[in-house]
Formats: structure tokens, sequence, C-alpha cells
């Protein structure tokens, strides 16, 4: 069973390969008080508040667990590019998403 604390939250799972370089998958979870299914989300990577990287997804209900699951080599929406995710996160300090509608959880 997981208790969550009284603040909101997020959980960055990360998923290697025991004989590989980077990771092959990030999970973003989401305490149940903050995460609204209906709502999609932008997820942004900074780095002392300056933009590194950021995506929209949609949240997902993973058995009782909300979160986005995310490969960590990603096609850049628009174009035939591909991200490394993992050196995003190397690169960033603080991991913010947001509700992309403006409100508020």
């Amino acid at each position: 069973m997981t208790e969550w604390s009284k603040t909101d939250a997020i959980a960055l799972l990360v998923e290697k390969p025991e004989d590989g370089i980077y990771p092959e998958t990030f999970i973003y979870l989401f305490t149940p008080n903050m995460a609204d299914t209906t709502k999609p989300i932008e997820i942004t990577l900074t780095k002392h508040r300056h933009y590194i990287f950021g995506g929209k997804c949609k949240l997902e209900d993973m058995d009782g667990i909300i979160g986005v699951m995310a490969a960590n080599e990603i096609r850049i929406e628009g174009t035939d590019e591909k991200a490394n995710l993992f050196d995003y996160h190397v690169k960033a300090n603080t991991i913010t998403p947001r509700p992309t509608d403006g409100t508020r959880w």
C-alpha cells in the first residue's frame, strides 16, 4: 500500500537495463490529490528557472497510480528529430508539472 504525504508531490521512477548506458523508461507519478486525469498536463524540466525541455501529455490511471510513462528517446513533435530525455534530466534541477489549461490542481 502506498501512503502519500499531505503535500503535493511528483516522483520519478527510472527503468534502466542492467547492461545499458541510458535508461529505457521514465515514469512520473503524482499524488492523488494533485492528479486530474481529465486535464492534459505539461511537464517542464528547468535549471534555475530557465526552460530546458518540456512536453505535453495525458495522465493515465495505472491500476490506481496516476502517472505518465515516457521512453528515453522521444520524437520532437513536428520534426524528424529525437531527444534523449536522460540528458535533459541530467541538466535540469527541477521538474514542474502543470495542467495545460492554466488551472491549478
